[in-house]
């Protein structure tokens, strides 16, 4: 009798392999980030004029807490700034540095580069292929957040 496939495999492997393409050194850079850091950091860069905490922390899903410590992070490698919010006096604007953007734009064409020689690597067929099933997997996650988010209600 056959087992019915469950999944159980190939979740570990595509936990495996994700885990080792965020560990590859076309990834890093001389100034590291964590994973929060980067992604603060590529939101800021995105609003030009600048964003309040309570913003960051409702775009991001991140808590104060967590938001505050990857801010003081930030602003200590000199990659944000904090000012006064000026329609607001009571809260505080965070917005990108120079060295900032110079930062996410520099990894975002190194991720390009290097993702584009990959897919060249893998060949058309499999590069197309590989984004089909990335894009049906999407398509299927959405259906499942709304079915789980029905479910809740």
């Amino acid at each position: 009798m056959e087992r019915q496939w469950d999944g159980r495999d190939a979740v570990q492997r595509l936990y495996r392999v994700v885990q080792q393409i965020r560990r590859c050194p076309a990834n890093r850079d001389a100034m590291e980030l964590s994973i929060g850091e980067n992604g603060l950091l590529c939101c800021l860069s995105k609003h030009a004029g600048g964003v309040t905490a309570s913003e960051l922390k409702r775009m991001t899903g991140i808590g104060a807490s967590g938001v505050t410590n990857l801010m003081n992070a930030l602003e200590r490698k000199g990659l944000i700034r904090r000012e006064m919010n000026p329609s607001d006096r009571r809260s505080v604007l965070v917005t990108i540095s120079d060295a900032g953007r110079a930062l996410v734009e520099t990894r975002q064409r190194r991720l390009a580069d290097f993702t584009r020689e990959l897919l060249c690597r893998m060949g058309q067929a499999d590069a197309d292929e590989l984004v089909r099933l990335l894009e049906k997997m999407n398509r299927i996650s959405d259906e499942l957040y709304a079915q789980k988010a029905d479910e809740r209600k």
